[in-house]
């Protein structure tokens, strides 16, 4: 059997969370995983679950496709939040006992590595007892080096334990030990990608009639390596955007990436003065509500915008049109 096949990773939901906590309270009796020594309820750690942001900072789930089983999971927590340390994260990796040394631990952390780029972020952390051996091998199988030492700073029952602080920075052009799979990065994009960009939205059964290389200056792309696997552009009509081509390939789905390519390219209008982002929609309205777009008549959307060939020819008249106010 092959785990890495027989597994998928997609964005936690809330009702994962009852296999989340019982994953973790599997590894307090050991006293070598977690500082927690009694077992935690569910309801006490609804409030750590939703200070995960999928485009931010993601709780990731490792689940079986055929028994839908959480394998494992992961999280990346923010280090002391503050705004100087936006771009530095903890994270946190736990495995179904049922699951353990079958590789879903090298699979989580890999994930973990290979995605912050797309997160902003360029330092990993990670927090491990001095005594749990198998972890400070994982970690520093993939890259991470002892940072510090807090020595006997865990009463563990009758054991003081020491904690080893470990770091990643991450640079995406090093070739990182334990690393088998592409950094994922992010980038504006050029004319150069125009036929990956078309082919990629071609798949996504999004339009590629009306896009120029022109378009591609005010467009966003996420590459794997050298292939482009998702994408989002915004075109300028005065002082609103319309918001398109928002596009994720198949085996990138799950993660959150449609949510944070919302975010960078409402940052991006925000920097160029927009008061409003409009597109039209037949599949994604749903996420785009999560994003507080508000569906509205057609007809309301400013005379730039229904001008647009979007708007005007290429968009079906069922498709549904959305908005978002900028503040």
């Amino acid at each position: 059997m092959n785990d890495s096949t027989e597994l998928r990773l997609r964005v936690a939901r809330e009702s994962d969370l009852p296999q989340i906590v019982s994953i973790y309270n599997s590894t307090i009796p050991s006293r070598v995983v977690t500082a927690d020594l009694e077992p935690v309820t569910v309801e006490s750690r609804r409030d750590w679950f939703r200070s995960h942001s999928a485009e931010r900072h993601p709780l990731w789930v490792l689940e079986s496709r055929q028994t839908r089983e959480i394998a494992g999971w992961l999280s990346y927590s923010k280090f002391y939040g503050r705004p100087a340390y936006s771009g530095t994260a903890e994270i946190s990796v736990y495995v179904h006992e049922n699951w353990r040394r079958r590789g879903c631990g090298r699979l989580l952390l890999e994930a973990a590595i290979t995605y912050a780029p797309v997160l902003g972020l360029h330092t990993l952390l990670g927090f491990i007892f001095g005594h749990n051996d198998p972890s400070l091998e994982l970690f520093s199988r993939h890259g991470f080096n002892r940072w510090a030492l807090l020595p006997r700073v865990a009463q563990l029952d009758s054991d003081e334990r020491d904690l080893i602080i470990l770091g990643l920075r991450i640079d995406p052009t090093e070739t990182l030990p334990g690393i088998t799979r592409p950094f994922t990065t992010l980038r504006s994009a050029s004319a150069a990608d125009l036929p990956s960009l078309r082919e990629l939205l071609a798949s996504a059964e999004l339009p590629t009639e009306d896009l120029t290389e022109k378009h591609l200056d005010h467009y966003i792309v996420v590459v794997s390596g050298q292939t482009i696997v998702a994408t989002v552009g915004l075109e300028v009509h005065g002082q609103y955007g319309l918001l398109r081509s928002l596009a994720v390939a198949p085996s990138y789905r799950g993660l959150g990436l449609s949510l944070r390519l919302i975010s960078l390219i409402e940052a991006y209008a925000r920097k160029h003065n927009l008061k409003a982002l409009y597109l039209l929609t037949i599949t994604a309205d749903q996420i785009f509500s999560r994003c507080s777009y508000k569906t509205i008549p057609r007809k309301l959307a400013p005379q730039d915008i229904q001008d647009s060939a979007e708007f005007s020819s290429i968009c079906p008249s069922n498709s549904v049109c959305m908005m978002k106010t900028l503040g």
